[in-house]
């Protein structure tokens, strides 16, 4: 049986960079729980869980072995860690940032 390719779910667009959902085997049914990518361009995923904490959001702590577990789950506290991220410029987010900037600066001669 043929599949049919289906566009990720749009999770938000923040100052000009789209955040998506990424899935699990490329299936739909399968949101990844912590994975999600910048754009639609390659390199861009991301794991929420590398990026520093936003302000007012404790949602990490640290189990034996160095291991990252987020503490505070949920579709809010991601957005909240992904718009922190992007407001500090840390990438992917900064060369996305730059390249927004860059198409804005260029002019039309029309």
């Amino acid at each position: 049986m043929p599949f049919q390719w289906i566009d990720p779910e749009i999770l938000t667009e923040y100052r000009g960079i789209r955040i998506y959902h990424t899935y699990k085997d490329d299936d739909f049914e399968q949101p990844s729980e912590f994975w999600y990518k910048a754009e639609n361009g390659e390199d861009s995923e991301f794991d929420v869980r590398d990026l520093p904490a936003a302000d007012g959001v404790t949602a990490w702590s640290w189990s034996s072995g160095d291991v990252k577990v987020l503490v505070s789950t949920g579709r809010d506290t991601h957005l909240r860690i992904i718009k922190a991220a992007i407001d500090r410029e840390i990438d992917p987010f900064a060369r996305l940032l730059e390249s927004e900037e860059t198409d804005g600066d260029s002019t039309d001669g029309g």
